[in-house]
């Protein structure tokens, strides 16, 4: 694929996007590389999918990234998905590939990845997550990947949680997954707390998923929302002491592989990485 010649073309869909640094992280990509493209926001809700689906909006383009609240419905739209994609349940990479949608799953990489970055090691480890959605599927996965011993899912919806429960310890048996029970669980019970909800975000700013109760000096907390960059619930585990990692580098991480997916290669590991991070870094400086 000759990338430096043709015009290529990439977006993110979703409601809201006003957070998403995306087309920043894939402008300064393309910066790098010499490619010749661009990448755009294209606010879609969820009542809205199919007629964009439908129309040559979506289908014009190269390939479009996934976040909320389609992660999961668009499966049932697309042509083809990958093995790890229909593990996880969710879809935030979408390639257009001769006529045909292609989806994947590059969350649970960037996540994976954003833990060997800051030197996360998991094995052995209870892990508490919050929330039951898209994120969480594919953050439970990088953690089965990288031999969790036991996770704890909260949510307030609890039949979410049941789902994947099942959907999980039906394939990795010898992983223990349970629900939260506030009677019972007691913070000293988990090593890390992992936010995959979207408390902490845009109209949420203030608010935090779990009681600053549970959280003590001995944990590491995770946030998987990047902007703003320390959300209420780091706030509230840098005042008790823990360990904190914000969403940034999985988001990082899982944009370069769906530009790997997108040309189908690997074009981004000449990136150089630390110059990408702190281009983003410097935008959500002025954004907060």
């Amino acid at each position: 694929m000759e990338i430096n010649k043709n015009r290529f073309k990439f977006a993110v869909i979703g409601d809201p996007l006003d957070q998403s640094l995306s087309p920043i992280l894939h402008e300064e990509v393309f910066f790098q590389l010499g490619i010749n493209g661009y990448y755009k926001k294209q606010l879609i809700s969820a009542e809205n999918l199919n007629n964009y689906l439908n129309s040559r909006i979506l289908t014009s383009l190269n390939g479009f990234n996934v976040t909320l609240p389609h992660k999961n419905t668009i499966m049932r739209e697309l042509d083809v998905i990958n093995t790890r994609a229909l593990d996880i349940g969710a879809v935030n990479c979408v390639l257009n590939k001769n006529n045909e949608l292609w989806g994947f799953n590059t969350d649970w990489f960037g996540f994976a990845m954003a833990l060997h970055k800051n030197k996360i090691k998991i094995k052995g480890k209870v892990a508490l997550i919050l929330g039951a959605g898209g994120v969480s599927s594919a953050v439970i996965f990088a953690l089965v990947q990288n031999n969790i011993s036991k996770i704890i899912i909260k949510n307030r919806t609890k039949s979410k949680i049941k789902l994947i429960i099942k959907q999980f310890s039906s394939k990795y048996k010898n992983i223990e997954i349970i629900e939260f029970d506030e009677k019972t669980e007691k913070s000293k019970s988990f090593d890390l707390i992992i936010n995959c909800t979207s408390l902490g975000m845009s109209s949420y700013l203030n608010l935090s998923p779990l009681c600053l109760e549970y959280i003590k000096s001995n944990h590491i907390i995770i946030d998987t929302i990047y902007n703003p960059s320390e959300t209420q619930l780091l706030k509230d585990a840098k005042k008790n002491g823990a360990k904190t990692l914000n969403g940034l580098d999985m988001f990082i991480y899982q944009g370069l592989a769906s530009l790997d997916i997108w040309f189908e290669k690997n074009i981004t590991e000449k990136i150089d990485y630390e110059k990408l991070k702190m281009k983003l870094m410097n935008s959500l400086c002025l954004q907060n």
